[in-house]
């Protein structure tokens, strides 16, 4: 009688779990780096410009083709370093997929002990 009463509330706790939906999986959605349609100036765009002397339309124009700031910023640091133009570093990195393999293909990797 015990097991058959504990079948029962398993069951019943069952079939409650399972009438609760369970939540949605986030989705990806594409997210533009910035919004292009602003008039103002963007505040991120214009202190990379200022950092890296190139001119805010510049950053402007790399965030509205889909590069994130993150990105521009990497890609003007390793450009300096790496004596090769921004726009040159940032097709590396669309055709490699990440940046530890652009620094790798320019020899920029990291040294043991550095």
């Amino acid at each position: 009688m015990k097991t058959l009463l504990q079948l029962a509330v398993l069951t019943v706790f069952l079939a409650a779990c399972s009438a609760t939906p369970a939540p949605a999986a986030p989705t990806a959605t594409a997210v533009p780096a910035v919004d292009c349609t602003q008039e103002e100036h963007h505040a991120i765009a214009q202190s990379i410009a200022d950092d890296f002397g190139v001119s805010y339309d510049q950053v402007m124009a790399w965030a509205c083709a889909g590069e994130t700031f993150d990105d521009i910023l990497l890609a003007l640091q390793t450009s300096e370093i790496a004596q090769r133009t921004p726009d040159e570093v940032l097709a590396m990195k669309k055709k490699a997929g990440d940046w530890e393999k652009v620094w790798a293909s320019l020899g920029l990797e990291a040294q043991p002990g550095q």
